[in-house]
């Protein structure tokens, strides 16, 4: 029977760690079949024995892909485009084989939520987030639960989705997709998400692990961590997510804000650590310049644009001002052509002797 849900793991040198996550995948309770598809990236520590272990006890639903050669090593992440191809249900679950799931419904609860909002491509919850050296609390992410918020024009300022949280409506075709993305995860979630909304479910039901074995164990650290490694992984994951959503005027500028911080971010970089990440970006996505300079371009317009209207306004003012005071000066032209002329005399004269009579008055 074809599955409805295949469960896509990527695992290397969690042999700690990996038997919990599956543990979590096999026992999910449902009512459709489900595949797990694990890709061992040519692990050393015995990672690999443990998932043929359950391959053998679980065969019908765990199809595990052993690498000959560690691919991570090699920059080449082809293989998790792969997996996707070669899933072929109707949705796709994510969780790394560090990270594991809590709920034996998990699945359950987001493939009903899924099927009955055709309108939604992305289904997620909240992830317990636990630190394995326990230096630091326990934590939830998102700790927002208003799903309001869980928008795509939100997910491109920042992810909010965990990867062991996330169910994918299938895409029609995944040829299109781009591996070499940092972080992955997040590339992956818009990737899903530019076909409709996202939806929420607010119960957490998977756990993120963080160990010093992590990828972004070092993000932290910021300039001098994560981004000599990944930095210009991650200016091509802004420009990937650009091309997907560059038809919508909003979602295009969000990106572009992106492309231009993550730039600012590699020359910084290059200044400090003399490296040339910034020149490595550009010559990968030399259209990526151009984009930038449309950015600042726009900015640029839409600067001169409230100028031009400030402009207008003060010369509008300003007219009004000096019509007003040539109103005024005539108004003083006329008022001393009256005071000079004979009447305005005879009206003095006039007035002056009434004072008097009525002063005259006044002492009697």
């Amino acid at each position: 029977m074809k599955p409805k849900v295949s469960i896509l793991c990527i695992t290397f040198n969690h042999s700690q760690f990996i038997r919990q996550a599956l543990d979590g995948f096999v026992t999910q309770k449902t009512d459709f079949p489900f595949e797990i598809i694990v890709h061992d990236d040519k692990s050393t520590d015995g990672t690999e024995e443990i998932i043929r272990e359950y391959a053998k006890k679980y065969p019908d639903i765990i199809k595990p892909i052993f690498e000959k050669e560690n691919q991570y090593s090699k920059r080449n992440f082809e293989f998790i485009k792969d997996m996707y191809i070669q899933s072929k249900s109707e949705y796709i679950a994510t969780c790394e084989g560090d990270d594991y799931w809590i709920d034996p419904h998990k699945l359950q609860t987001q493939v009903d939520y899924l099927d009955s909002h055709p309108e939604a491509a992305v289904c997620f919850h909240p992830t317990k987030v636990i630190f394995q050296n326990k230096e630091e609390k326990d934590s939830t992410f998102p700790e927002e639960k208003n799903p309001a918020q869980f928008t795509v024009e939100n997910l491109l300022k920042a992810n909010f989705i965990q990867t062991s949280s996330a169910v994918y409506r299938r895409r029609a075709s995944y040829e299109d997709m781009f591996a070499d993305a940092v972080p992955g995860d997040w590339y992956t979630h818009l990737y899903h998400a530019q076909d409709g909304k996202i939806g929420f479910i607010s119960k957490p039901m998977s756990v993120y692990r963080r160990h010093e074995g992590g990828v972004w164990w070092e993000s932290s650290k910021g300039e001098d961590g994560i981004w000599p490694k990944f930095g210009v992984a991650h200016y091509a994951m802004f420009c990937e997510v650009f091309e997907l959503f560059k038809n919508t005027p909003t979602y295009r500028e969000i990106v572009q804000a992106h492309i231009y911080r993550t730039y600012g971010i590699l020359l910084e970089v290059d200044r400090r650590r003399d490296t040339d990440l910034a020149k490595q970006a550009t010559d990968r996505y030399p259209n990526s310049v151009d984009s930038l300079v449309v950015s600042l371009g726009e900015s640029v317009r839409a600067i001169q644009k409230v100028a031009n209207e400030e402009r207008a306004t003060i010369q509008y003012l300003n007219e009004k001002i000096n019509s007003v005071e040539h109103d005024l000066q005539q108004k003083n032209v006329e008022l001393r052509a009256i005071k000079t002329s004979s009447a305005w005399k005879k009206i003095e004269a006039f007035r002056s002797v009434k004072s008097k009579l009525k002063g005259q008055r006044g002492a009697s």
